[in-house]
C-alpha cells in the first residue's frame, strides 16, 4: 500500500529529517512508528498522506485513498460549526447520500462517545474532546489507510480505551500507521518501526525488539508493564540518536541556579472558584463549580480527571488568565495580577503561547521583561535543563517549526528561564518519550525542592505517579478527590479516576503494600522489584 524509496527530506533551518529512508507497508498491516522527539514520526505520516513531497526519492501510494489522518494538534483540522457537522463534512464532500451520512454520523458518534457533544462547537471543547472529534471524522470515512499521530496524547483513560478498541476493530483490509511516544502503546500493532538519524533504525515484531534491547540502544524504552513484569532494569542508552538533539542525562542539570536566593514562595489558597467560560461554553455550562484548593510551598500537585473536567480551566483561573465568576485566588497575600511574572504557565497546546521569530528570542523574552540578568544565557541553560540543544543553529530556529515534543520542552524552557516561584503546567509530558519526560520530571522535582509550588495537569498518570503523592481528581468542574492516592490504589482504585499507573500495578503484582510505595522513576521501582524473588 505504501512504499518509501530512498526518501530524503529537509526542512529550512531544521536540517535533514530523512536521508535515503526506505520502508514498505503492506495492505492490512498495523504499524507503530516510534522514535525520539524530532526523529521524523509526524513527517513520515505527512509524506504518507501526500501533504508534502520528498526532496529526493519517491513515495508510492497503491490504493491508499481516502486517508484518515488524525493530527498531533487536533484543533488544526477542525473546521465545522458543530461536532456532527465535522464528522459529516468529508462524507458530504465524497458524495454520500443524506441517509448514509446520517447513519454513519450517528454510528460514529456513538462509537467514540461523542453523542452528547453532537451540537457543540469543536473549537470550544477540551483538548481531549477535540482529539476524539478528529478521530470520529476519520472513522466515519472508513478509509483504507489510517494515519494516527499521537492520537491519545490528550485523552483520559476512557478515551484511550476507546481509541485502542477502535484500532482493534479496524477492518483487516485497512492499513494503519500509528505514531506514538508512549511506551505503553508500542505493542498496539504487529510491527514496530523505530526512526533515528534520518532512517529506519529498527523494524520488527515489538516483543522481539524489546528482548534484544534494541530500544535502549536508540534512547527509548519498552512498555513499563513489559519491563517490570520481567523484573528487568533497562540500561541507560549509551548514545542518543544524533538527530534527537538531546543531551546525555548527566548534562541535563543546570550550569548554575536560575532562581534568586531571595525567592520566598507563598502558600496558594483558592476558595470556592466558580467559572463559566461563557465566551466558549455559554453561560449555562460551568467549567468550575466551587473549587477550593490549598497548596504549600514545595508541594507538587497532580490534577487528573476525564476530558472536559476543568483541569485547564483551573490552571488558567489560578494564573489570573481566566475570569472567575465567584471565589478568590491568593498567592500568599497577593492576587495573580500582582505577581508580575512570578507565575510560569505552559498550555496544553504549547504553540499557542509562541510569538517570537527564534527560539532564543522566545525563551529570553520573559527574563528580559522581568529585568533578570543575562537573559540569553538563562535561555541557553534552560534548554540544557530540558535536554535540548543550546547551539546557535537550534537557537535561530523558529519555535513554530518544532516537532511536537520539542515545542513542549521549549515552552517549559521559557518558564524555567523566568525562574518563577509558581509553576502551572498543562500536559507537560504529552507526546514525550521516556528520556525527555524524565528530564521534565527532574526539573519539576528540582523546582519543588527549592520551595516552588508546582501544579501539573493532564492524563499521564504513569509519570505523575513518579513525581508526587498528592493528586486532585476533577470531574464536571468539581473536586472528587484530594490527597495521597496510594491508599486508594491499595484498596482497588482512585475515586473518580479508573486508570492505575503501571508502576502501581507492578507493585501490587509483586505482593507489595501500595501504601508504602515510594515516589520514584519506574527504573528505580524496577530495581526494588528485581530484588523480590
Amino acid at each position: 500500500m505504501l512504499t518509501f524509496r530512498d526518501v530524503t527530506l529537509s526542512y529550512p533551518l531544521r536540517g535533514k529529517i530523512f536521508n535515503s529512508l526506505n520502508l514498505h507497508i503492506s495492505p492490512g498491516e498495523r504499524v507503530v512508528i516510534a522514535g525520539r522527539s524530532g526523529s521524523g514520526k509526524t513527517t513520515l505520516l505527512r509524506l504518507a498522506a501526500g501533504l508534502i513531497e520528498p526532496d529526493a526519492g519517491q513515495v508510492d501510494h497503491e490504493g491508499a485513498w481516502p486517508v484518515g489522518f488524525v493530527r498531533q494538534q487536533p484543533e488544526n483540522q477542525l473546521i465545522a460549526g458543530t461536532v456532527s457537522e465535522e464528522v459529516a463534512f468529508a462524507l458530504e464532500y465524497a458524495g454520500f447520500t443524506s441517509d448514509e451520512i446520517t447513519s454513519r454520523v450517528e454510528e460514529t458518534l456513538a462509537a467514540t462517545g461523542l453523542t452528547e457533544l453532537a451540537d457543540r462547537s469543536p473549537v470550544r471543547l477540551s483538548g481531549g474532546q477535540m482529539q476524539r472529534v478528529a478521530i470520529a471524522a476519520a472513522l466515519a470515512m472508513k478509509p483504507p489507510l489510517w494515519l494516527l499521530d499521537e492520537p491519545t496524547a490528550y485523552l483520559d483513560a476512557d478515551g484511550r480505551k476507546r481509541v485502542h478498541s477502535l484500532i482493534s476493530s479496524v477492518p483487516g483490509t485497512s492499513t494503519l500507521l500509528y505514531a506514538t511516544s508512549d511506551p505503553e502503546e508500542l505493542t498496539l500493532g504487529d510491527r514496530l518501526v523505530v526512526l533515528a538519524e534520518g532512517r529506519v533504525a529498527a523494524d520488527g515484531v515489538p516483543e522481539k525488539l524489546f528482548e534484544k534491547g534494541v530500544l535502549e540502544e536508540l534512547g527509548l524504552y519498552p512498555p513499563r508493564k513489559w519491563t517490570l513484569a520481567r523484573r528487568m532494569v533497562p540500561a541507560a542508552p549509551q548514545k542518543a540518536p544524533v538527530s534527537s538533539g538531546n543531551l546525555p542525562e548527566e548534562s541535563s542539570k543546570p550550569v548554575r541556579a536560575l532562581h534568586s536566593a531571595e525567592s520566598q514562595p507563598k502558600t496558594l489558597v483558592a476558595t470556592d472558584l466558580h467559572a463559566t467560560r461563557r465566551e466558549f461554553l455559554g453561560p449555562e455550562r460551568e467549567a468550575l463549580k466551587k473549587v477550593s484548593l490549598r497548596v504549600e510551598p514545595g508541594e507538587i500537585v497532580a490534577l487528573v480527571g476525564p476530558g472536559g473536567a476543568g483541569k485547564s480551566s483551573l490552571l488558567e483561573a489560578l494564573a489570573g488568565l481566566l475570569e472567575i465568576d465567584g471565589g478568590s485566588v491568593l498567592w500568599g497575600d497577593l492576587s495573580p495580577d500582582k505577581l508580575s511574572g512570578n507565575i510560569g504557565i505552559t498550555f496544553q497546546f504549547p504553540e499557542r503561547s509562541f510569538f517570537a521569530e527564534s527560539i532564543l528570542a522566545e525563551i529570553s523574552y520573559g527574563p528580559k521583561k522581568r529585568g533578570l540578568e543575562n537573559p540569553e544565557q538563562r535561555a541557553i541553560e534552560a534548554l540544557s535543563l530540558l535536554g535540548l540543544p543550546n547551539n546557535g543553529e537550534f537557537l535561530k530556529r523558529s519555535p513554530f517549526e518544532l516537532a511536537g515534543g520539542e515545542a513542549r520542552r521549549v515552552a517549559l524552557s521559557a518558564v524555567a528561564a523566568l525562574a518563577p516561584d509558581y509553576w502551572l503546567v498543562d500536559e507537560p509530558t504529552a507526546g514525550l518519550d521516556v528520556v525527555d519526560a524524565a528530564a521534565v520530571g527532574r526539573l519539576i522535582r528540582q523546582e519543588a525542592e527549592r520551595g516552588c509550588i508546582v501544579i501539573v495537569a493532564g492524563h499521564d498518570v504513569d509519570r505523575f505517579a513518579d513525581w508526587t503523592t498528592r493528586w486532585v481528581v476533577l470531574d464536571d468542574g468539581q473536586v472528587r478527590f484530594d490527597g495521597d492516592p496510594r491508599a486508594a490504589w491499595a484498596e482497588g482504585g482512585l475515586p473518580g479516576y479508573e486508570r492505575v499507573p503501571a508502576t502501581v500495578q507492578a507493585w501490587r503484582d509483586a505482593g507489595r503494600d501500595v501504601r508504602k510505595m515510594p515516589t520514584m522513576e519506574y527504573r528505580e521501582v524496577s530495581k526494588l522489584l528485581a530484588g523480590n524473588s
